[in-house]
């Protein structure tokens, strides 16, 4: 697996022209900070986005646009700006840049630079934390399940869930890379540190339970055709049916001894949905984000989008990816729609959806709003002068794990 890994790091920078290489800066900047546990808020995160995302526009500005290609562009930004003001949040205004300047690299490659620049991120927080830069605190947690308090740790102010949740992105993007060539001493490799991460360091039950679920999940399917197809066939229900199910079990809080079993599991994250379903519903077009930072963290992304951003967004990002996992059904596309459906379970315990710095899964979604073509067959005609080296890395293959297979099964 280290020779695969080397070889995965060595060949996903390959190719890589100046404007490509303005967004995976602007890339390795979000994803960097953002797992350090800084914010918008913090002046050293919000001017280097800036200082990059000047660089990074370079890449939008040279790009070849359809008129197709116009009206994606325009509508993301759109979206983008609308909720920078009606919400005072740049999470959508970010990910709309991030989406439009990854737009002509090719989706494997992408996904692989997002894996190492993540790894990269959760690395150094622990070096600068073990030397000193990063305060390292612990404060006690009530774990609902068990009725008792435990010791969390903060690094840099920032609660370990975000660190789990990288490893989870780190996890889910390798394998789903390595599709039909996963090794059990793979799967067996990451379930340890997965548990390791957990004893150690984060205690998210949350996060270690999931993770292997997922890595589990991933092995399975790559190894039953029966499995998969059964994945296949359900995905597109699945956007809209979690966001059914957390809106129902929210609303439901409070009825039953049932949901306050379901509520002890979640740790709590029922009575909080039920809390801001109650205290302020669903929305039509968000709410303003400053009426409601005082009142607690959301814990569960379809809720926050109902919430914050309103339903009429809810019903554009949903269905559009509903709409990118019923394409995935039609071409097989499994590893695709792993990736795709695993975020969104994950976004079930996390605010964390709409963020392509945290959820790389919108990558695929921004691909098939640009109506890119599969991974295997890298980028559509009209793309595919912009970078001269999408197509040379579908060839790329790792000498012994082949990491990057020209047939492969992602589709963008």
């Amino acid at each position: 697996m280290n020779k695969d890994l080397y070889t995965a790091k060595k060949r996903a920078f390959a190719d890589m022209d100046i404007l490509e290489f303005f967004f995976f800066l602007l890339l390795a900047v979000c994803v960097v900070f953002q797992t350090w546990g800084f914010s918008f808020g913090d002046q050293a995160y919000f001017g280097a986005v800036i200082l990059v995302g000047i660089l990074a526009a370079s890449k939008i500005l040279a790009s070849r646009y359809t008129g197709r290609d116009l009206i994606v562009c325009g509508i993301l930004l759109a979206v983008g700006l609308f909720f920078a003001f009606r919400s005072h949040r740049y999470t959508l205004l970010l990910t709309a840049l991030l989406l439009i300047s990854a737009k002509g690299i090719e989706t494997r490659r992408l996904l692989s630079s997002y894996l190492w620049i993540k790894v990269f991120a959760i690395l150094s927080l622990f070096g600068l934390a073990t030397i000193g830069v990063f305060d390292v605190d612990t404060f006690q947690h009530y774990r609902m399940t068990t009725g008792e308090f435990e010791t969390r740790t903060l690094i840099n102010g920032a609660a370990t869930n975000i660190v789990h949740l990288g490893f989870f992105a780190v996890s889910v993007i390798w394998l789903c890379l390595r599709y039909g060539k996963i090794h059990l001493r793979e799967v067996a490799m990451l379930l340890i540190l997965d548990s390791v991460l957990y004893l150690a360091v984060t205690r998210s039950v949350a996060g270690v339970s999931l993770s292997a679920i997922s890595i589990l999940l991933i092995y399975v399917c790559s190894k039953s055709k029966a499995s998969e197809r059964l994945l296949l066939r359900i995905a597109p229900l699945l956007p809209f049916g979690l966001m059914l199910v957390m809106v129902i079990l929210g609303y439901a809080y409070g009825s039953g001894e049932l949901l306050e079993s379901i509520n002890r599991l979640s740790t709590g994250r029922i009575a909080y949905d039920h809390y801001w379903l109650e205290a302020y519903g669903p929305t039509i077009l968000g709410s303003s984000f400053t009426e409601l930072i005082d009142e607690g963290n959301f814990d569960d992304s379809f809720v926050y989008v109902l919430v914050i951003y309103g339903i009429v967004f809810a019903f554009l990002l949903y269905g559009a990816v509903t709409a990118l996992l019923a394409r995935m059904r039609r071409e097989g596309d499994a590893s695709g729609a792993l990736l795709v459906i695993l975020f969104l379970i994950y976004s079930v315990v996390e605010s964390m959806y709409p963020s392509a710095v945290v959820n790389p899964s919108l990558f695929l979604l921004g691909a098939y709003l640009f109506g890119m073509g599969s991974m295997s067959g890298g980028i559509d005609d009209h793309t595919a002068g912009e970078t001269k080296g999408a197509v040379a890395s579908n060839c790329l293959v790792g000498s012994s794990g082949r990491v990057f297979r020209k047939v492969g099964m992602f589709h963008g």
